[in-house]
């Protein structure tokens, strides 16, 4: 039987509330990046790349087949967003 291996790239982008410009690139770098590695590592979730600018972010990521990738979505939005708000970091 052959081996079957799968790997699924995913680029992802998400956007501030309406577009405002509300992230630095100290904030960026400093804070949202660690915030999304760290949230990645601990649901083992491959984070290749954390970039963006004043209204949206990037993040390439890798997923085993046995990942959701709506749920991984989820789970790095949401602690994003709940960190930026009520952390106040803009």
């Amino acid at each position: 039987m052959p081996h079957q291996n799968s790997q699924l790239w995913f680029h992802i982008v998400w956007a501030t509330k309406d577009r405002e410009p509300l992230l630095s690139r100290d904030v960026i770098s400093h804070k949202l990046s660690p915030l999304l590695r760290e949230i990645a590592s601990k649901n083992e979730i491959n984070l290749y790349f954390v970039n963006g600018y004043k209204e949206h972010i990037h993040c390439l990521i890798r997923l085993p087949s046995t990942q959701s990738i709506a749920e991984v979505v989820k789970k790095l939005k949401g602690a994003s967003s709940r960190s930026i708000n009520t952390e106040d970091w803009y």
